[in-house]
């Protein structure tokens, strides 16, 4: 079985009709919406989890986000909510996650883990501030994850 996460309707909902169209006789595909920059949303989404389906085989956390901005410009709320999602959502997510993956005899059996967000990929500096020396965030909360 197959569960995808987003916060986005839209995209869930395409995501999982993609899913669907390839999934194998009997395979279900899930889609929940949940923001995983937020804790109470991670605690929800996991507790939704454990009442659909037994335990996770496998856990992959990919959520990211970043900003084209100077790291040094950045606003707090801008900084906050790339650490969120890129790096605290995704560890939370992991810990909730390596708890389902047993069968309940306090084994782990499955597997999770982190993608470093693509989301740094778009990031660009800026050709006319090329002399300053600039950081992208979106790239430094992926190095704490990667």
């Amino acid at each position: 079985n197959v569960v995808l996460v987003a916060r986005g309707a839209e995209a869930l909902d395409a995501a999982v009709e993609g899913a669907r169209a390839v999934a194998t006789h009997g395979q279900q595909v899930i889609g929940i919406s949940a923001d995983v920059s937020d804790r109470d949303a991670i605690d929800a989404l996991f507790a939704d989890l454990r009442e659909r389906i037994p335990f996770l085989n496998a856990f992959v956390a990919n959520a990211g986000t970043g900003f084209v901005t100077p790291f040094l410009d950045l606003t707090r709320e801008e900084w906050d909510g790339i650490v969120n999602i890129n790096f605290t959502g995704a560890v939370y997510c992991v810990q909730h996650a390596h708890g389902a993956t047993g069968d309940g005899d306090g084994h782990a059996h499955g597997a999770a883990g982190s993608f470093r967000s693509v989301a740094q990929l778009r990031a660009r500096i800026e050709r006319s501030r090329i002399r300053e020396c600039l950081r992208l965030a979106a790239p430094s909360s992926d190095a704490a994850i990667g």
